[in-house]
């Protein structure tokens, strides 16, 4: 059982020091652009969805440890029928195989 415990104890240690070496290239670096809070409001047309309205969100973008990903939370505000309040968090990065920037929202 002790020897379970070292061994356990080896690979976290040596995934760690792998995980903290890397850097993340240049095109990665280009993500300041979005660090900070971005805010925008319009207006909502009426259409098969309802009357429509005003809205407006807030997103609030920061780099993640180790500086791979940005951390994305966002507040929006929506006429109640089309959804009204809502959060979310999601994720951007950058895809290397398609050379594009991407983001993911939960």
């Amino acid at each position: 059982m002790n020897l379970r415990i070292v061994l356990t104890v080896i690979l976290l240690a040596a995934s760690s020091l792998v995980q903290t070496s890397a850097t993340p290239g240049p095109e990665v670096k280009k993500l300041d652009y979005f660090v900070g809070i971005w805010a925008g409001e319009g207006t909502i047309p009426p259409g098969p969805w309802g009357a429509g309205g005003k809205y407006s969100f807030t997103d609030t973008h920061e780099w993640m440890a180790g500086n791979f990903f940005l951390e994305v939370h966002s507040d929006t505000k929506m006429p109640p029928e089309l959804g009204g309040e809502s959060t979310s968090i999601g994720f951007t990065g950058y895809d290397s195989d398609k050379k594009m920037l991407y983001l993911h929202r939960v």
